[in-house]
C-alpha cells in the first residue's frame, strides 16, 4: 500500500539569474531522484525480480536490528538528468524539533567502528560504477550534511547511509529517520514537526552552467507504528517504510524564462 504526494517547487533563483543576465544559467534538463529507506538493499532491489523476497527478508529481520536500521537510513540518489549536467554535491538540512529544542538531532559518524563510516557517511556497495563519494562535511551544528561526488554522470546512482543522532545525550540515542527527516511526531496524536529539506547541485562541465534543484522530504503525519524504544513483537513483519522524492528542471518557452521562472516539479512517494 502506498500514497503519494505531489507538489510544484519554483526554482526562483535559477530562474532570476536568467532575467538578470546572469554568467550561470540552469542546465535544462537537470534532474535527481532520491528514495529514502532502512536498507541499501531493500532500495537497490525496488523495481527489480528480487524487490518482493528482498522486502520480505528485510520486513523479517531482527527487530532490534531494524530499530538500528531505522536509525542509519540508506539514500538512493539518481541522476535523472536527460543532458550533460554531473551532480556535483547532495546536501540535507535537518528541520524537525519535537520538544521545542532548536536542533535536536544531528548527524553523527556512526555508533562504533562496526558501522564503517568513512566521515558522515556510509559507502554502498550498490552504488554505479564508475561515480564515487569524494567527501562529506556538516555545518557548525551538525544540521546539515553535505555529500560530494566524482563523475557522477546521468544514469547513475550512489547509495550511502547517514548515522543520525540526538543533540541531547539523555535523550534515546538511536532516533528513528522517520522522526528526524520525516517530521513524524514521537507520540500518538502528537504534532508533526518540519521534514528535512535537500539540495542537489548540478554542473555541466562544458559550459560551467549550474542547476541547484531543491526539495523538501514528504511528511509523515502519524506515529509510526514501530519506531525508536518501541520494538516490534518477533512474530509481526517490520512495516519497510520507502519515500521518494523527483525533481528536474523543465525547459520553458522563452516568454515564461524571460519572467524568471524556472520550474522544478517534485513528486514524494511513500511505500510499505
Amino acid at each position: 500500500m502506498g500514497r503519494r504526494l505531489l507538489a510544484v517547487l519554483g526554482a526562483w533563483a535559477v530562474g532570476w539569474g536568467v532575467l538578470q543576465g546572469s554568467a550561470t544559467a540552469a542546465i535544462m534538463g537537470a534532474g535527481f531522484e532520491l528514495k529514502l529507506g532502512p536498507s541499501d538493499r531493500l532500495l537497490a532491489a525496488i523495481g527489480t525480480a528480487m524487490e518482493h523476497s528482498v522486502w520480505m527478508q528485510e520486513s523479517c529481520d531482527n527487530p532490534h536490528n531494524r530499530v538500528r536500521a531505522n536509525n542509519k537510513p540508506a539514500l538512493m540518489l539518481t541522476n535523472t538528468s536527460t543532458g550533460v549536467g554531473k551532480i556535483q554535491s547532495f546536501t540535507m538540512t535537518i528541520n524537525s524539533s519535537p520538544g521545542g529544542s532548536d536542533v535536536p538531532y544531528i548527524f553523527g559518524t556512526g555508533d562504533s567502528a562496526m558501522d564503517v563510516y568513512t566521515g558522515y557517511v556510509k559507502k554502498s556497495l550498490y552504488s554505479t560504477d564508475g561515480v564515487s563519494i569524494t567527501g562529506s562535511s556538516i555545518s557548525a551544528d551538525k544540521s546539515t550534511l553535505t555529500v560530494t561526488f566524482a563523475d557522477f554522470s546521468p544514469g547513475r546512482r550512489v547509495l550511502f547511509n547517514v548515522d543520525l543522532d540526538p543533540e541531547s545525550p539523555s535523550a534515546w540515542p538511536f532516533p528513528d529517520f522517520r522522526n528526524v527527516l520525516h517530521g513524524a511526531p514521537l507520540q500518538a496524536g502528537g504534532t508533526p514537526t518540519d521534514p528535512a529539506d535537500v539540495l542537489v547541485r548540478l554542473v555541466d562541465e562544458t559550459t560551467d552552467n549550474v542547476s541547484q534543484l531543491t526539495a523538501m522530504l514528504e511528511q509523515i503525519t502519524d506515529m509510526p507504528l514501530y519506531s525508536n524504544a518501541n520494538v516490534r513483537p518477533y512474530q509481526v513483519m517490520n512495516p519497510m517504510e520507502v519515500t521518494e522524492v523527483a525533481v528536474s528542471e523543465i525547459p520553458e518557452p522563452a516568454a515564461a524564462i524571460l519572467l524568471g521562472l524556472a520550474v522544478a516539479g517534485t513528486v514524494a512517494r511513500r511505500r510499505r
